[in-house]
């Protein structure tokens, strides 16, 4: 996917090295870690499904631009990976109440 990119989108999105030592990687997506406000983190960090959710509708919103272009296939490819993401953010936002569900202000036991 990278490759499909030219230079000017990567260094926006903060790529300079395309090399494939993980280091590179592990460096780039700790940049993008200390990017994320803290409030953010903390969210995710209590709702771990938040992010498969979240991914669920951008998902859903690339199937539909792609049914809107005409592209039914490739629309119904994408809305199958979407509802798999969704499943996972249900599950983990179900293991997340259960690990961190409040009643009356006292931890769940």
């Amino acid at each position: 996917m990278l490759q499909a990119l030219n230079t000017g989108q990567l260094a926006v999105l903060g790529v300079t090295d395309l090399s494939t030592k993980s280091g590179s990687v592990r460096m780039w997506l700790k940049r993008i870690a200390r990017r994320v406000p803290p409030r953010v983190k903390g969210y995710v960090k209590e709702n771990w499904g938040a992010p498969f959710i979240v991914g669920f509708m951008a998902l859903l919103l690339v199937a539909m631009f792609s049914l809107v272009m005409n592209l039914a296939v490739l629309a119904d490819e994408v809305a199958v990976y979407a509802y798999y993401a969704l499943v996972i953010g249900v599950v983990l936002q179900l293991v997340c109440f259960l690990k961190y569900g409040k009643r009356n202000g006292e931890p769940s036991q």
